[in-house]
């Protein structure tokens, strides 16, 4: 490393707030944890991915799991703002419009948190950590209501977990499991099928129920 950078890196160190270092070293563990597995990554690793000192870090977290929690709590507070879009009436706006919408944002979330959800299914160190599957149960149940009331004859909720289980199931195959190393598969033509699928279900429930 030559004297220039170190100056740099040292200044660096200096000048950042306490927030502003707090979300460097995040996504420095955030490479690390993804690169190496939770359990090989060291805190020797993520202070030089950040480009800074082991002590620094923990200025800011006492150990490597508060480094993983602070992640997770990212992910989930990303999870968390997801809804309709703004002015949209979830009672009266059509269906497919709804579900469309509901998916696309719940998709694009996976897709940017899918390393999170990884690590979340890679090992026993968060297994106390059941804030993500809260979150897809209050929106299915959420969205199961919707449902109910187009025709789901009391199995909205498992028609509504069945879709949000179908987008997570995507990316992790596809992104993570590798399958985009042998089939290509376009996010939102994927979302439409599923889409598509909820829809005919209920019309085929519906024409049952007549």
């Amino acid at each position: 490393m030559t004297p220039a950078v170190e100056t740099a890196r040292a200044a660096s160190r200096q000048r950042m707030a306490a927030p502003e270092r707090r979300a460097q070293i995040l996504a420095a563990a955030r490479k690390c944890f993804c690169r190496s597995g939770f359990q090989a990554a060291t805190t020797r690793e993520i202070a030089a991915e950040a480009g800074i000192s082991d002590a620094l870090i923990y200025r800011h977290f006492p150990d490597k799991q508060a480094l993983l929690t602070g992640l997770v709590d990212a992910a989930i507070d990303r999870f968390a703002t997801l809804g309709p879009p703004p002015g949209v009436d979830t009672a009266i706006v059509p269906l497919d419009r709804l579900l469309t919408a509901l998916g696309g944002s719940f998709l694009g979330a996976i897709e940017a948190e899918s390393d999170i959800l990884r690590l979340l299914l890679s090992g026993d160190h968060l297994a106390d950590d059941h804030r993500f599957a809260a979150f897809v149960d209050t929106a299915a149940t959420g969205l199961g209501r919707r449902l109910d009331a187009e025709g789901g004859d009391g199995r909205g909720y498992l028609m509504a977990r069945g879709f949000m289980g179908a987008l997570v199931a995507f990316v992790l195959l596809q992104r993570n499991l590798g399958l985009d190393a042998i089939r290509t598969v376009d996010a939102s033509e994927f979302l439409r099928v599923q889409v598509d699928g909820v829809l005919a279900a209920l019309g085929e429930r519906s024409s049952a129920g007549r």
